[in-house]
């Protein structure tokens, strides 16, 4: 019988991008630290500029390759933004 790897194994995600809004806080920065450990590629999108760059200093502390895009998701122009950098 073969072993079944969940979502938070040890790179169970290689090969997926996950694309998380709030990403430098609270649940947001949680979820993103979990899908990076488990493999994901990662783009993390928030409004403040400051905060993204401590998130993305811990997310990629490891090696990984998180990336962050400022924007604000209640805009057109935000959205556009987040889907050019995913």
């Amino acid at each position: 019988m073969s072993e079944q790897v969940g979502p938070t194994s040890a790179k169970a995600l290689v090969g997926k991008l996950a694309v998380i809004s709030g990403g430098p806080r609270g649940i947001g920065r949680a979820v993103a630290d979990r899908l990076v450990r488990a493999g994901a590629r990662v783009v993390i999108a928030g409004r403040d500029q400051e905060s993204l760059d401590a998130a993305l200093g811990a997310l990629n502390a490891n090696g990984e390759s998180a990336r962050g895009v400022r924007a604000d998701l209640a805009t057109v122009a935000g959205v556009d933004a987040l889907v050019a950098a995913a």
